[in-house]
């Protein structure tokens, strides 16, 4: 809103397709993590169940493609549906299930990278522990909570029914999922004694291995990072150059015109620095001469 009233002609447009390509981006991020979180996790223990062979990469390609394609439809369809429901938006609707459900099954992964002395079921019982205040925190959104508590009786104008029955804010269900998730994930530590061998070596490999510097000779290989800048370079010189065509749209007061010009000089100068920095950016060690294989000393 604040973009509609004060930018200029055209400009709130190019607010509009940011805000659409950041969208799109985390989306398309979204979908792909969970179709490989599928196609890797859940369909090989599946098959195995069933006593099935596994798929070959290529039909896992495959499968991943008609999984991200189903994801994005759900995606659609839930947005259509939340966006048509009265009351509450897509952005409030989104800020629910991020802390009801969500923050429960992230805060067991943020605190595996840095508690290591932890049972293998740490993050399970954290995550189940906490469904409990989340569970409340949507039943209480849905009504449920009174219907039920006014069912048995029990008093809703004051007390623990009134904060329990009444809908939660956002602030209350993000701390209470926190301090109970939290307190759970860590509540586990003195299992830790408990825990076998084989779990322990898998935990310090993984410590060991986070902790370990990335030889991106080795690791990664030649790099292509001058080639990026020069590509984004030249798209950036581009998109430069199309903000300042806003510049001829007619009804723009002199502040206005400045104003395009600050925005689309910014980006072009941006670009033209990258495409020059692309150019003149020494290559990586892997693209640099190395001996020979053969152990004579010459150089490729």
């Amino acid at each position: 809103m604040i973009a509609v009233a004060l930018l200029p002609a055209g400009m709130s447009g190019l607010m509009v397709v940011a805000m659409l390509s950041a969208t799109m981006s985390s989306l398309d991020s979204g979908v792909n993590r969970n179709a490989a979180v599928f196609v890797r996790d859940i369909v090989p223990p599946m098959f195995r169940l069933f006593s099935l062979s596994q798929p070959t990469e290529r039909q896992r390609y495959v499968l991943g493609q008609i999984i991200s394609a189903v994801f994005g439809v759900v995606v659609i369809v839930l947005a259509l549906y939340f966006s048509g429901v009265d009351g509450r938006g897509v952005f409030e609707w989104m800020l629910n299930v991020g802390a009801v459900v969500g923050l429960p099954m992230a805060l067991p992964m943020f605190l595996g990278l840095f508690v290591k002395r932890v049972p293998w079921w740490a993050a399970i019982f954290s995550v189940a522990v906490t469904a409990v205040p989340s569970s409340l925190a949507l039943f209480a959104d849905l009504g449920l909570l009174r219907a039920w508590f006014d069912a048995a009786g029990w008093e809703t104008s004051s007390g623990l029914g009134a904060i329990l029955a009444e809908p939660w804010s956002y602030q209350r269900k993000v701390f209470l999922n926190t301090s109970v998730g939290v307190c759970s994930f860590l509540g586990t530590i003195p299992f830790w004694s408990r825990a076998s061998g084989r779990y322990r070596s898998q935990v310090k490999e993984f410590f060991t291995r986070m902790k370990t510097p990335v030889d991106f000779t080795g690791e990664v290989g030649a790099g292509n990072d001058s080639a990026q800048l020069r590509l984004v370079g030249v798209f950036a010189i581009a998109a430069g150059l199309f903000i300042c065509v806003i510049m001829l749209v007619p009804g723009h007061t002199i502040q206005e015109l400045l104003s395009v010009l600050f925005v689309g000089g910014t980006v072009l100068v941006t670009g033209v620095l990258m495409r020059f920095a692309g150019r003149s950016a020494t290559p990586p060690p892997a693209a640099r001469a190395r001996p020979a294989e053969d152990g004579s000393g010459a150089e490729q």
